[in-house]
């Protein structure tokens, strides 16, 4: 079983609350995403929500700021995924020609000298990026990664005490769901393979033609002729 763990900005562990009713989280691939963690009222999560103001969580492979909480029949924690804190940085105009991606992770180290490392990142051909108006910073880099199909993350590692800035592509999301991470509720799957085929049997002049043979696997569909393939 999974457990939440809370921890401040430097990273110093604060609690693990193993009893969770439900987690629901979506990231996104070139924006920050959401994430909402359902406790009973009585959870010492709430302790610590009162005393602190500024507050991560972690829960398996997902990571959020806590942005805010209700108490009701339950604790509910609200959070954002980590991009969400370059939406209150502001970026100063500036003219710049690289790729996307070095465009972007320049801009984060201007802003962040000492605080962010730069992690994964896709090349990519040199483009030229100018702004003539203060721009916060998760849109400046949302519009120049999207223009280039890219798109960020930010994360953190606890372990290292380290805020980390990716840059990927589609092909990189790894992200899962399931009941079992607790984002994903009344499951349900439907696969078949009754109109499944990878063959085609049809007439033809020189007789029965055979599009592939195989073993079990190899299902046919019988068709009229050729042009019905």
């Amino acid at each position: 079983m999974s457990t939440l763990l809370i921890y401040d900005y430097d990273f110093n562990f604060k609690l693990a609350e193993r009893q969770v009713i439900s987690i629901r989280y979506k990231e996104n691939f070139c924006d920050w995403g959401t994430f909402e963690a359902v406790l009973s009222a009585n959870s010492p999560v709430l302790k610590i929500l009162l005393e602190e103001k500024f507050l991560l969580v972690r829960y398996d492979y997902m990571q959020a700021v806590i942005v805010g909480y209700e108490l009701q029949d339950n604790l509910i924690i609200y959070g954002r995924t980590p991009g969400w804190l370059f939406s209150k940085r502001a970026v100063s105009p500036f003219e710049k020609s690289a790729s996307a991606s070095e465009i972007c992770r320049a801009i984060v180290s201007e802003l962040y000298p000492a605080t962010i490392s730069l992690g994964e990142t896709v090349s990519g051909n040199s483009i030229d990026v100018k702004y003539e108006e203060i721009t916060r910073l998760d849109k400046c880099i949302e519009e120049i990664l999207k223009n280039a199909g890219l798109g960020w993350r930010l994360r953190f590692d606890a372990r290292a005490k380290q805020w980390i800035f990716d840059i990927y592509d589609k092909s990189d999301r790894g992200i899962c769901l399931g009941e079992g991470y607790k984002n994903a509720y009344d499951t349900r799957i439907c696969s078949d393979i009754l109109d499944y085929a990878v063959a085609a049997v049809y007439n033809s002049e020189n007789g029965v033609i055979r599009t592939k043979t195989g073993d079990m696997t190899c299902f046919e569909e019988i068709c009229e002729s050729q042009d019905k393939l």
